[in-house]
């Protein structure tokens, strides 16, 4: 027990004793020598250990304490160590007050990486210096910011995490130059610098230049004998002098006309320009006729009406006639043949009769008269009269009834066919039923006329007072006059007429509008037959009209379409005139020839232009010919000396002349003012003839600069070229820029811009990243505000893993120059992890400012090993798993090694599914080795733990970080069902130690609850065994184990009592087993308030000790029943008393 309180209380007083630490850069108070380097830490270069302390200061602990002794998990290379003291660290934290016990103060700086890292120093020098070894250290950033660490003391150092931070700078850099060629007299250039401290290899050079420009000097209209100055300026003579003679023309106009074919005359010498052309179009007419007589009224003949415009007529709108005159046909139709009577019957009778007969007309028209056949007279006529009558109808006995058509008919007592002409005409249908009635009037004779009939007919067709309503046919002939119907005429091209039905005789006339394109005549009716004329006159003009203007047989010109003696086609430009005669003709597809107007410009050109230009009397450019209205000809001559003249020389008009050079000045004295600082050189500078002028960066300002280009001693007339220099002028220019980063878990992406100051060439960016890059993703620039564009990898690289440069180019896209005031805006992001054996993407990164890991990825592509690697990463010192995965049976298992890489395996994920990825903050420590584990449940946390890759053996210290400070949490093992190791949580975390070997884990508190405070996002409770321990107070279980050790206690009184121990041994014996088993059913009781105050051997030994003292119980008692059984065997003792038996 004392020592226990020992190990509490000096616990207490390391907590209160904390020392001053700077980290990243940040600060530590001290560290020496170690037996031992962790694994996975890297001691850093004895070149890195400085000092800066006060001169002639006396220490405990100096730079030759901490050379080869301290380390770190990562960068070591790049890590440096400062001993200073406490007053000196502010200077390196920009300012940020730094105290604590002691005078020494350690500045931990990594000016290239800017990842947290654990550090290791030498716990000797420490204790040396503070007089004892710290359990906790303070540190201050240089950002201000302060920050604490628990310090892990470990084969004679002191382990500590000194996290990072998200603050860099990068770096602009690029060269101001100015290169004018030329630069002329009086040019001035003015450009930004933002710090004129950063500015070097400062260089002015100047060159000979050709300073030249073109002139032009020109006269117009000069008539022979006529000068012309040519105005020549600057030092030199003028080269690559043109001289260009310009005609000029004197132009008329003229016009011609005709009809058909003609002549036209062109003046000039010159052929003529802007021929115009237009026809006018004419018509002509002949009067025509078809006709034709007694043609049916179905008649169809072909038509050609001629012409190619709708022809007109006789009517009275102008339009062609048509006259038809109709002419009825007669038909007879007979009901019986002769061959077919067999009988005759009554027809007539003197004294009165009535006989009705049956007819079936197969025309239709007009019945006009009828035929009876008498077979047989009968005495004599008496006077015989009969009225006849028609209807449509079937036979009936009525008496006369229908359309009176013959009154009184008179008949002839002879045999034979007697033909009666009717009254009236019978309008009958062919195919319709009539009946004709004979109705002979009462004259008192006797005499009959009988009709032959068919006896033999398929219907009733017979009626008459002594034979009613027969089967006979009457021998009775029709004759039907058949008038011309519904006659209709069409011409083939869409017009028609209708003339309807005439009478026997009629005519009729109509209009019928065809067109040129009728083809045939065609009439539509019945009836007789129709006499006709069609009267109508042809009209043709002219059509698709073409000219022909200079008799080479190829038309000029021509239109399209049908022009009469009232239009005029579209005016044309046409070509092909010339001096002299042309013959004109024209043609069309049909109708007459149009008549024709040309017009056109007769020219008369300029002849034989010269010049002479250096008056010598003959000519240096000459044309030989005529020259056109614009027409022009150029022609090199000799250079032209200052002061030149020209004389013009034309045999016939005028000219325009123009004369074109180069005139030159050479470069003499040129100086360059920077800031009104005057440097240059003294004469002339030939064409390419450099010198450098002395420079001095001093002369260079903050803000804005001055350059000034003065050439030449201001002789030269004004119209001469300005003097001019080559001057190239060049510095470099740097700009630090202070920047932030994001790093949103796997990602680190940066967002920098910058204005430039000037114009800048070879422009670059330098971005140091915080942590190893694997894989840059993008890389975009946005210049002013514009739309962000990719940058071609060719422009970018990375250096060491870490450095991205990029070639800013220039912002135009014509030179390698960024121009003054632009904004270069440059964003970028890399990878902080590495993909094995496949590769991802990510989709929805970290927020930002989000401090865990809840990264969203798609899996493009995966083979077998398929890994990702994710050590590097911020939080990769905490255990990884991944949710809401795509695929079935996930099985992601993290392996951490100790050199601090961590893999996590995803064996079945599936190409282009897709999974989050995020942390639990348990940070597993291993000395050699590695282990694996699979989180099974985070929100309880449990683990399945297995040896890794490297087989088993290795110690895993569990360091669970969502621990509440001074509670208590264990490491309980689902398969042995108790807890394997249990400890206090520090500020930061809780350490928990086990092996590596295959089992599940529960990080839990002992009272029952999953460990962790704020993490656990709630859920169901692990099972720990058969026994609640996370109730408080007395439960049923409680008190079965209390009642159960009292009354085996008991029950050991009692066996021990009844055995051969007595005295002290018994005593000792019961109270050791009661004692023990007490202890047993106290830790059954509350897991942990027997072992839980001992080490972890002792945890292990108290069931042990339980199990024995159930043991000696158990022997106790067989002990008591071996006593009992042999008290039972023993003889009866016999006790006499007295003498003999007897």
């Amino acid at each position: 027990m004392k020592s226990q309180i020992s190990a509490v209380l000096l616990a207490l007083v390391l907590v209160a004793s904390p020392i001053s630490m700077v980290a990243g850069p940040g600060v530590i108070g001290p560290a020496s020598a170690q037996t031992g380097a962790p694994d996975g830490m890297v001691t850093i270069p004895d070149t890195n250990v400085v000092e800066d302390l006060p001169v002639g200061a006396s220490s405990q602990l100096t730079r030759a304490d901490l050379k080869g002794s301290v380390m770190a998990s990562r960068d070591a290379d790049s890590l440096q160590v400062i001993v200073t003291t406490p007053e000196r660290a502010s200077g390196y934290v920009n300012g940020s007050r730094v105290s604590g016990s002691g005078d020494r103060a350690l500045v931990f700086r990594d000016n290239s990486s800017h990842s947290g890292r654990d550090v290791a120093v030498p716990a000797d020098a420490v204790r040396e210096t503070v007089g004892h070894v710290p359990n906790v250290v303070h540190g201050v950033h240089e950002d201000g910011t302060s920050w604490t660490a628990e310090v892990e003391a470990r084969n004679g150092l002191l382990i500590f995490y000194i996290p990072h931070f998200s603050s860099n700078s990068v770096t602009f850099e690029g060269e101001v130059s100015i290169r004018e060629t030329p630069a002329v007299d009086g040019s001035t250039t003015n450009y930004q610098i933002g710090d004129s401290s950063n500015t070097g290899e400062f260089e002015i050079n100047v060159s000979g230049a050709d300073s030249s420009e073109t002139e032009t000097v020109s006269g117009s209209a000069l008539t022979d004998g006529s000068t012309l100055d040519f105005q020549v300026a600057g030092t030199d003579p003028a080269t690559d002098a043109s001289v260009t003679f310009t005609g000029h023309e004197e132009t008329s106009p003229a016009s011609s006309s005709g009809t058909g074919s003609g002549t036209v005359s062109v003046g000039g010498n010159v052929d003529p320009t802007g021929e115009q052309v237009s026809v006018t179009g004419d018509t002509s007419s002949t009067t025509d006729s078809a006709s034709g007589t007694g043609v049916s009224p179905s008649h169809s003949t072909s038509l050609s009406v001629g012409g190619n415009l709708a022809p007109s007529g006789p009517s009275t709108n102008n339009k062609p006639e048509i006259t038809v005159t109709g002419h009825s046909a007669t038909v007879s139709e007979i009901e019986v043949q002769n061959s077919e009577t067999d009988a005759a019957y009554t027809l007539t009778k003197a004294d009165g009769f009535d006989a009705e007969m049956l007819i079936t007309p197969e025309t239709s028209g007009k019945i006009t008269q009828i035929t009876p056949h008498i077979g047989t007279t009968y005495k004599s006529k008496d006077g015989t009269t009969v009225d006849i009558y028609i209807k449509q109808e079937g036979v009936d006995t009525e008496d006369a009834e229908g359309k009176l058509v013959k009154s009184n008919w008179d008949p002839t007592w002879t045999t034979g066919e007697q033909t009666i002409p009717l009254d009236s005409d019978y309008e009958v249908t062919a195919g319709k039923d009539y009946t004709v009635h004979f109705a002979t009037a009462d004259t008192g004779g006797s005499g009959r006329l009988k009709i032959d009939v068919d006896t033999d007919a398929s219907q009733t067709a017979w009626s008459s007072y002594a034979w009613p309503t027969k089967q006979w046919r009457a021998d009775l002939d029709t004759t039907i006059q058949q008038p011309v119907d519904n006659l209709a005429v069409s011409m083939g091209d869409g017009t028609s007429a209708n003339l309807g039905k005439f009478a026997d005789g009629e005519t009729k006339t109509a209009e019928i509008g065809f067109s040129e394109d009728a083809s045939k005549i065609d009439f539509s009716g019945s009836g007789g037959a129709i006499d006709y004329t069609l009267d109508w006159t042809e009209r043709a003009a002219t059509k698709d009209p073409s000219i022909d203007v200079d008799g080479d047989g190829t038309d000029e010109a021509s239109w399209t379409g049908v022009y009469t003696s009232s239009d005029t086609t579209t005016s044309k430009s046409v070509d092909g005139l010339s001096v002299g005669s042309n013959s004109v003709s024209t043609s069309t597809t049909s109708g007459p020839a149009p008549s024709w107007d040309l017009s056109w410009t007769e020219r008369t050109a300029t002849v034989d232009p010269s010049v002479d230009i250096d008056s010598d009397g003959s000519a240096e450019a000459a044309y030989s010919g005529k020259l056109t209205e614009g027409q022009t000809h150029t022609e090199s001559v000799p250079d032209l000396a200052v002061g030149s003249t020209g004389t013009i020389s034309t045999t016939s008009g005028s000219v325009d002349l123009s004369v074109t050079m180069t005139e030159h000045t050479v470069t003499s004295d040129p100086r360059v003012l920077v800031n009104g600082n005057e440097t240059g050189y003294t004469g002339r500078l030939d064409p390419g003839q450099q010198a450098s002028l002395t420079t001095d960066t001093a002369w260079i300002n903050d803000g804005s600069n001055t350059v000034e280009v003065r050439v030449g001693d201001g002789t030269l007339s004004s119209d001469a070229p300005t003097p001019a220099v080559d001057m190239e002028y060049t510095h470099t220019a740097s700009a630090v820029v202070d920047t932030t980063y994001a790093a949103d878990g796997w990602e680190e992406s940066y967002n920098v811009s910058h204005t430039f100051a000037g114009d800048r060439e070879n422009a670059e960016l330098r971005i140091p990243f915080s942590q190893r890059i694997y894989q840059i993703t993008t890389v975009e620039k946005s210049v002013n505000g514009g739309s962000w564009q990719s940058v071609s990898s060719s422009n970018w690289e990375l250096q060491n893993g870490t450095d991205l440069v990029v070639q800013l180019k220039d912002t135009d896209g014509t030179t390698d120059v960024v121009e003054a005031g632009d904004q270069v805006a440059i964003r970028t992001a890399g990878n902080k992890f590495q993909t094995t054996n496949g590769a991802i993407t990510i989709t929805d990164p970290t927020t930002p400012d989000d401090q865990g890991l809840d990264t969203g990825f798609r899996v493009d592509s995966k083979a077998t090993g398929f890994r990702l690697e994710v050590g590097g990463t911020p939080l990769g010192d905490q255990v990884h798993y991944t949710h809401t995965e795509s695929w079935e049976a996930p099985e992601d298992r993290a392996v951490l090694s100790a050199d601090g890489s961590q893999d996590l395996r995803l064996p079945n994920a599936q190409t282009g599914g897709s999974a989050r990825v995020t942390t639990i903050p348990l940070e597993p420590q291993l000395d050699s080795g590695d282990v694996g584990i699979q989180v099974v449940d985070p929100d309880n946390p449990t683990l399945a733990v297995d040896p890794g890759e490297s087989g088993s053996g290795a110690t895993v210290q569990y360091r669970w970080h969502d621990a509440v400070p001074g509670e208590q949490y264990g490491l309980y093992s689902l398969g042995k069902e108790r807890y394997v190791d249990k400890k206090d949580a520090g500020e930061s975390y809780v350490q928990l130690a086990d092996d590596d070997s295959q089992e599940t884990l529960v990080i839990k508190q002992p009272d029952g609850s999953s460990g962790g405070g704020g993490f656990s996002s709630g859920g169901g409770q692990i099972a720990s065994g058969a026994w609640d321990n996370g109730e408080d107070g007395i439960n049923l279980q409680q008190i079965a184990v209390i009642v159960g050790w009292a009354v085996f206690s008991l029950l050991l009184v009692a066996a021990t009592g009844r055995s051969s121990l007595s005295g002290r041994p018994r005593w000792i014996l019961v109270g050791t087993v009661s004692g023990g088993l007490g202890l047993l059913a106290l830790e059954i009781l509350r897991p942990g308030a027997v072992s839980g105050a001992l080490n972890q051997g002792i945890q292990e030994i108290v069931p042990l000790a339980g199990l024995a003292g159930i043991g000696i119980a158990v022997y106790s008692v067989w002990q008591w029943w071996q006593a009992r059984r042999e008290e039972a065997t023993t003889p009866d003792t016999q006790v006499v008393l007295g003498g003999n038996s007897d």
